[in-house]
């Protein structure tokens, strides 16, 4: 199989306008160039395996330790890792690997492990590190997902049903993908009988190839098979094709299983079977039944399998046939799904995040018996060799309440260290109230500003407090509450009543537990994605502002801020890249006022002719969406009324006061600041745009809001929790040279004290990434601004340093940063 020639090729056209929407000015005819140099190399003749296989070996290498970035005649390593970094993004590491080892001569196709050789020179020791900003639905590797959905056909119970409705979806829709995963599933029984010399090399039939596995009234089913994966066309009885392979997988599996147990007396199998651990992902899979010839065993059967592929299609002659075009097909869909599930580059903002993360639960749901644990520890070694190897010691895993106690405890349960895979990792749990704007029908029946979306996270938060009231002990492991998500749908405001919830219940529980037992904290995501830099210093220094008046760190709760990159981000650069935004005119409200009372406070220094126009606009906006009637100020002068607005913003941030008003059933009576929060029409109002101009003025005082809130955070203690590849994206920084971390704790010897930073992977099946990774992007970043390697080590041995010491967990190991994993073990 070549690849095409045509211009009018579907193939060709599609990577001509791939190419198009980055090519900034460049012509057609260079477009063209830089695709066949891509496809075909210097000699113009290349297949799509060897063109894969030539991509893949630019990047990485195999050597004595495992996957390694490949050396390079005048290309710096760091720029490699830099660019790897990118194409992690676009094709699976997994895959990468595969092609490389597959051209090796005893190449590795083990587990996804990278390893820890490296080109540029190591660092020292290995860095002892602590994940501790850890989304778990998304710590699984990409591998091991495909791997959970070919384990879920072969039991009878993948399902799909859980997916948004997403254009994106590959295949066309939910039913269509459904039904290429279970062909899948069939099909690589049938590769791999191949590969492994189970069946004729004329490969004449999938039928063929199957040979007792399968019945003869079977036959209807496998034609329809093998025509969807060798003929070009659009699906149209996909539910219908779906359920007779569901029942052909039935019978292949039963009978597998059956062999397997006859091959291991004794022994029960568990083929057909979901995996409990990682370890099971190759136990359950039928891969190593069929191809017990392979020398050892494999943690990755797929890795292994792809391998083989790869090996027999780069030697296969023109035209491919049967076998290979289906072998193609299938790698296809294995990179089409990673495609749907990383999230792509180009659009920033939690929005585009939150489209690919929405796909991540049910495509992870045959892996939800693997204990957080093992799924985090099964990411711990890879690096590419760009640093020492890291060593992780430490993780807190974040997941979502549930609405009842009983259920949440089963999900504590599911974090509590235990023996296994993962052991020698200190485990916590932090849970995180999940921020999202309301239908345009559920916010009609609302009660009060966001009280839909309150009445529902409050459920969750009583759920939690339940917990510890019934079960005190589960503070071993269950050790914060965070608030995550988009950020911009839900003020801080909304979200204080819930953490005081949680932490009330807390400390009611701490006189029956040891001072160890009931270590705290808190966390939030703020300062991530914002309209205006403005608004994210704000919302910065609202949750500030309510650690210091609740007296938190008196009270032995800890604080550290997610993401936070407001405080890092330079003032000029950002308005000069925007030049003029739009924003909610309720949150430009609150953005005048936040900036008077900072004012007030002497927190910043405010020219007249600035506070006058902050009063001025403020009063008029509020007028605008009905806000200043509402409150009663018909007829005030405009300095009454932002002084009243001043006063309104910080009941509002009262917890005690909302609670008060009877909130979210908020009582009229109350208070004309409760009937505000009650009048849905004023929120309306205040979510159309208005125009907010970046002018000089604007950007000096940024720079002087930016200071007095990083000095609060600073005076406070707080870590922030970085995430590299997170940041990269849906901050879209467009390199991690400029990420705002390096503002935050700058490299180096500097006048100015640094701000604790930690290095996170965040969510590192959307990202593509793994904590070891993210240590590598940023020694490559570093690098490439031309810092020398002793400042560059010292900077990483700081960051990784700044996540030990901040863990909710630290009291667990007796005051020091060095974690002590035994210490949260079920008791």
């Amino acid at each position: 199989m070549e690849l095409p020639t045509d211009e009018d090729h579907p193939l060709v056209t599609a990577c001509t306008d791939r190419l198009r929407r980055h090519a900034r000015g460049r012509s057609l005819a260079d477009l063209r160039l830089t695709r066949d140099a891509s496809w075909r190399g210097d000699d113009g003749d290349l297949t799509p395996v060897r063109s894969l296989t030539r991509f893949a070996e630019r990047w990485l290498c195999w050597d004595q330790d495992g996957l390694a970035l490949a050396g390079s005649v005048g290309e710096p390593a760091h720029e490699r890792a830099a660019g790897l970094r990118w194409v992690c993004l676009a094709l699976p590491v997994d895959l990468l690997a595969a092609a490389v080892a597959a051209n090796s001569a005893g190449g590795g196709c083990h587990g996804p492990t990278l390893g820890r050789a490296a080109r540029p020179a190591r660092l020292g020791d290995p860095l002892l590190v602590a994940e501790t900003h850890l989304h778990i639905a998304a710590s699984f590797d990409y591998g091991q997902v495909w791997a959970g959905l070919m384990l879920a056909a072969y039991a009878g119970k993948l399902d799909l049903r859980g997916l948004p409705a997403d254009r994106a979806t590959p295949f066309g829709g939910e039913t269509e993908l459904r039904a290429y995963l279970l062909e899948a599933a069939l099909l690589r029984i049938v590769l791999t009988r191949f590969v492994a010399g189970k069946t004729s090399e004329t490969f004449l039939s999938v039928r063929d190839a199957l040979g007792t596995l399968a019945d003869r009234h079977d036959n209807t089913a496998l034609v329809d098979v093998e025509r969807a994966w060798t003929k070009p066309g659009v699906r149209t009885r996909a539910e219908r094709e779906a359920a007779r392979t569901r029942l052909l997988l039935r019978r292949v599996v039963a009978r597998l299983r059956v062999r397997d147990s006859g091959a291991a007396s004794g022994r029960r199998s568990k083929i057909g079977k979901l995996p409990g651990t990682t370890f099971e992902l190759a136990e359950c899979d039928p891969i190593g039944a069929l191809a017990s010839c392979a020398q050892g065993s494999h943690s990755s059967w797929e890795r292994w399998l792809q391998v083989q592929l790869l090996r027999h299609l780069s030697q296969a002659a023109a035209p491919y046939g049967l076998f290979e075009r289906i072998a193609m097909q299938y790698l296809r869909a294995f990179a089409w799904l990673y495609r749907f599930v990383i999230q792509e580059p180009g659009v920033g903002g939690l929005d585009w995040f939150r489209r690919h993360y929405a796909r991540v639960e049910a495509l992870t749901a045959p892996l939800e018996a693997i204990s957080y644990q093992d799924a985090a520890g099964s990411l711990r070694g890879r690096n590419y060799g760009q640093v020492a190897a890291t060593e992780l010691v430490a993780v807190e895993a974040r997941t979502t309440p549930k609405s009842t106690w009983v259920a949440l405890r089963r999900k504590v349960d599911r974090a509590r260290t235990k023996p296994g895979a993962g052991a020698g990792v200190e485990m916590a749990l932090v849970l995180h109230f999940i921020r999202h704007s309301i239908p345009e029908g559920q916010r009609r029946l609302s009660t009060g500003w966001y009280a839909t979306w309150y009445s529902k996270r409050r459920r969750e938060a009583n759920a939690v407090a339940e917990l510890i009231r019934m079960r005190p002990e589960v503070l071993s492991t269950l050790r914060g509450v965070d608030a995550a998500n988009d950020e911009l749908s839900v003020p801080t405001w909304a979200q204080l009543p819930l953490y005081a919830r949680v932490l009330s219940a807390v400390e009611q529980a701490a006189p029956i537990l040891s001072a160890n037992d009931h270590r705290f904290g808190m966390t939030a995501h703020v300062g991530e994605d914002f309209r205006t830099l403005h608004e994210g210093l704000r919302r910065i220094d609202e949750m500030l502002a309510y650690y210091e008046s609740e007296g938190l760190a008196d009270r032995a709760i800890g604080l550290r801020l997610g993401h936070a990159l407001a405080l890092g981000l330079s003032p000029s650069l950002w308005a000069g890249r925007r030049g003029e935004v739009l924003q909610p005119k309720i949150e430009r409200i609150w953005d005048l006022v936040w900036e008077l009372e900072l004012s007030r406070n002497a927190s910043v220094v405010m020219s007249p002719r600035r506070r006058r126009h902050h009063i001025e606009r403020a009063a008029e906006l509020s007028g605008e969406i009905g806000l200043t009637e509402r409150l009663g100020l018909r007829g005030a002068t405009t300095a009454a009324v932002a002084e009243q607005l001043v006063r309104f913003r910080s009941k509002l941030h009262d917890a005690s006061w909302l609670s008060s008003t009877g909130y979210p059933v908020v009582a009229r009576a109350h208070s004309a600041e409760a009937e505000a929060v009650a009048d849905l029409s004023i929120l309306e109002r205040g979510s159309r745009p208005v125009r907010v101009r970046l002018d000089e003025e604007e950007v000096r005082a940024l720079e002087r809001m930016q200071e007095s809130v990083r000095d609060r955070a600073l005076g406070a203690g707080v870590t922030i929790e970085a995430n590299p590849s997170s940041n990269l994206l849906v901050g879209d920084l467009g390199t991690l040279r400029e990420h705002p971390v390096l503002a935050m704790a700058p490299v180096g010897k500097h006048l100015r004290p640094s701000l604790p930073v930690s290095l996170n992977s965040d969510d590192p099946l959307t990202f593509a990434t793994t904590l070891g990774e993210e240590f590598a992007y940023m020694r490559a970043a570093l690098e490439s601004s031309g810092f020398n390697a002793a400042d560059v080590a010292r900077w990483l041995e700081a960051r990784a340093a700044d996540g030990r010491a901040s863990r909710f967990t630290v009291e667990l190991s007796g005051g020091t940063d060095v974690p002590s994993p035994a210490g949260n073990r079920d008791r």
